[in-house]
């Protein structure tokens, strides 16, 4: 429709094979599931007041009538229920079954440390002086001494006689 009012092209409906029309009501079903209908008033909360309030009022028209009538599942929402419980019930015996698994690995693991290393292991002090030693040791084999260090620049000279006496007649004036 163009600003002066005329149409330009005219829209036809297609029409929808049984197939089509089948997928369109499985997916209605779908939508119209709770958990659906929850995440769209959550997203229809956030939005303006006004459409809130019209689309309460059309739940609650539809709401009224269910009140007394006894609702009946179809074989799409109660399959769709089973697999939400059935992927509950795996999800919980798969972490069941791990947790069992971790704790019986670390109480065999701590039995037989408990078996091996009681004679084996010394005490923690004793432990510790032990790695002390032994990270001094390396240390010693990685550090080169002072002697290794100065080897080929230091000459040591012999004192003449004179020399040695003037030294050492120095510091007694002192």
């Amino acid at each position: 429709i163009t600003a002066d009012g005329k149409i330009r092209d005219i829209v036809t409906q297609v029409k929808k094979t049984e197939a089509e029309k089948e997928a369109e009501r499985k997916e209605d079903v779908i939508r119209n599931l709770p958990e659906f209908k929850r995440e769209r008033m959550a997203a229809n909360g956030a939005g303006d007041s006004a459409k809130e309030g019209d689309s309460v009022t059309v739940e609650d028209k539809d709401d009224d009538p269910k009140k007394y009538n006894v609702r009946t599942i179809d074989e799409d929402e109660a399959e769709h229920y089973q697999q939400l419980e059935d992927a509950q019930l795996a999800r919980l015996r798969k972490q069941k079954s791990e947790d069992s698994e971790a704790v019986a690995t670390f109480a065999n693991e701590k039995k037989r440390i408990l078996q091996d290393g009681a004679e084996e292991r010394p005490d923690l002090l004793s432990a510790m002086r032990q790695q002390s030693i032994e990270q001094a040791e390396k240390k010693a084999k990685i550090a080169p001494s002072a002697s290794d260090r100065l080897k080929g620049l230091i000459t040591v000279k012999a004192k003449s006689a004179a020399a040695a006496s003037a030294e050492s007649s120095a510091p007694a004036k002192g």
